[in-house]
C-alpha cells in the first residue's frame, strides 16, 4: 500500500532512523464484537527506531498519529492506538506531547506547519472516550520495532472505509518539536477483524 511523505522525505530518513510503515492489515470491528471499539476501523502499523541517528532522533522518539480520514471525511469520534497480539505499545518512557489541552494545542500548530491541511474537527486523541483506550502516541527506544493497531471510528453500517488516509508525525519527546509528517492511504477496509487485532 502506498505510503506518501508530507515533508522531504530524503532529510527526514537521513537522520532519523524511524520508520513507519503500514502492514496491509485492515479490519472493521462489528458492534458488540469488542465492547472498547465497537464499529470501528482498524489498521496495522509496524514502527521501527534504528540504533543511531542524528541528533535528536538518537534515543527515545514519538509517534503521534493525528489524522484520521475515511471517503475524505474526517473519521468521527475517537482516535488511538491499541496493542496487536498483547505487545507492549510503547517500548521506552517519553513525556506526552498531548497531556493538557494547552500543550496539545501547540503540538497541532506545530503539525499544521508541516501538514497545512490539517483541519478541525479533530479526533479523540487521548482516547477518554474510549477508556482505558491508550492515546495515538507510543514511545519508541532506539533499537526498538512496535507493532501497533491504529483504531477510528465509528463507521456506519453501510460504510466500508474506502479510501482511507491516516497522517502521523515523528516528534521529539524531550522539546515536543515536530520532526515530519507522513501518511499512508488504504484503498478498502475489509471485515472480521484478525486474531491479535
Amino acid at each position: 500500500m502506498p505510503v506518501v511523505a508530507l515533508a522531504p522525505a530524503a532529510q527526514a530518513a537521513a537522520g532519523s532512523k524511524i520508520t513507519v510503515t503500514y502492514e496491509g492489515i485492515a479490519c472493521k470491528s462489528p458492534g458488540r464484537s469488542d465492547p472498547l471499539n465497537e464499529k470501528a476501523y482498524k489498521y496495522l502499523f509496524s514502527i521501527t527506531n534504528e540504533t543511531g541517528g542524528l541528533s535528536p532522533y538518537n534515543g527515545c522518539m514519538q509517534v503521534f498519529f493525528y489524522a484520521f480520514t475515511v471517503n475524505g471525511t474526517q473519521a468521527p469520534d475517537y482516535l488511538h492506538v491499541t496493542d496487536y497480539n498483547n505487545q507492549a505499545i510503547s517500548t521506552c518512557a517519553c513525556t506526552s506531547c498531548i497531556s493538557t489541552s494547552a500543550a496539545l494545542t501547540a503540538l497541532i500548530a506545530k503539525i499544521k506547519l508541516k501538514d497545512p491541511s490539517f483541519v478541525s474537527p479533530y479526533p479523540d486523541f487521548d482516547g477518554s472516550q474510549n477508556t482505558p483506550a491508550t492515546p495515538s502516541f507510543m514511545c519508541v527506544a532506539d533499537n526498538s520495532t512496535v507493532d501497533v493497531v491504529v483504531t477510528g471510528g465509528e463507521y456506519r453500517d453501510s460504510e466500508n472505509g474506502l479510501n482511507t488516509v491516516i497522517k502521523w508525525a515523528v516528534i521529539d519527546p524531550a522539546t515536543c518539536n515536530v520532526m515530519y509528517v507522513e501518511s499512508a492511504t488504504i484503498g478498502a477496509t475489509p471485515p472480521r477483524c484478525p486474531a491479535g487485532m
